[in-house]
This record gives structure tokens, sequence and C-alpha cells, in this order.
């Protein structure tokens, strides 16, 4: 079963205060290509971002982790005709659930195009891309495992 985390938005969060947003982890293999679309995003932008030898040995899941745990920042080395489309397929993992006293009322969120949005603040666009790589790094002992495992097939061969 994928993961998934509540943010409530701080007091402080504007038009945004208060409200529940339910994210949660993208499959495996939608993950997966995720991460590589990243990567070769930014191999074209000419960006000098390393992975680290540990993470490099793990194949594309360390990849995969080397990209989450640098976070929203990567964006920044791209161009945008390769972020856009990574960025809007962020918010296929964004819920709502618009009556916290109702929890079992979950929804997509409307999205700006729809003339109205439940997120109306640009920080909380920024808290939520956050929270959602954290979300993902936190697959880390899944990943740890399988280091292991690509460690030991290829000590073996």
């Amino acid at each position: 079963m994928r993961k998934s985390v509540q943010v409530v938005i701080p007091e402080s969060g504007g038009r945004d205060a208060g409200k529940l947003y339910v994210l949660q982890e993208m499959p495996a293999s939608q993950s997966e290509k995720w991460a590589a679309r990243v990567w070769l995003a930014l191999a074209r932008s000419g960006s000098n971002f390393q992975v680290s030898e540990e993470d490099a040995r793990s194949g594309l899941a360390g990849v995969a982790v080397a990209i989450m745990k640098a976070g929203v920042n990567l964006f920044s080395h791209m161009h945008w005709h390769d972020a856009e489309p990574l960025l809007d397929e962020m918010w296929q993992c964004v819920k709502i659930m618009p009556t916290p006293s109702n929890p079992a009322v979950i929804r997509d969120i409307i999205p700006d195009t729809a003339g109205g949005s439940d997120i109306e603040e640009i920080a909380t666009r920024i808290l939520l891309r956050k929270e959602l790589l954290n979300l993902h790094v936190d697959f880390s002992e899944a990943v740890a495992r399988l280091k292991s495992i690509w460690a030991t097939a290829t000590k073996n061969t």
C-alpha cells in the first residue's frame, strides 16, 4: 500500500490557512520514470547535479533518492519545457480533505485553470511540493534494501 501524509496549512498560510491536503506517494513504476525524466532533463540542461558514489552504486533507485534529496531546487537547473510536465505530474499525488471533520471525503484538487482553486497561495504550492518529495524520500528503507541487494548481486558477478 502506498504511503500517504496529511498536511495542514498553518494559520500564517494566508488564504489556504487551515486547509488539509492528503499527499500520496506515486506507484514505484511512475516514481522511477519520473526520477529518470528528472535525471535526463538535468543532463540536457548542462547542470552539474551530482549523484553520490553510494547512491550511484544502487542504480536508478539511488539516482531517484539523490534527486528526491536535492528537492525542489533541482528544477531551477532545468529548461522550463522539461520542468513543467514534471512539476505538473506532482499534483496527481495531491488531494484535499475539504471538511476535516468529515475525513471520509477526500477529492482531487481543483486546479487553477478551473476558475477557482484549492491552492490559492504560492507558498502552499511550494510547501506541498517539499512534502511530496519528503514523502517519496521516505521510501529510503526500501531503497536501503535495494542497495543491499544490488551490492550483493554485483559482488557475485
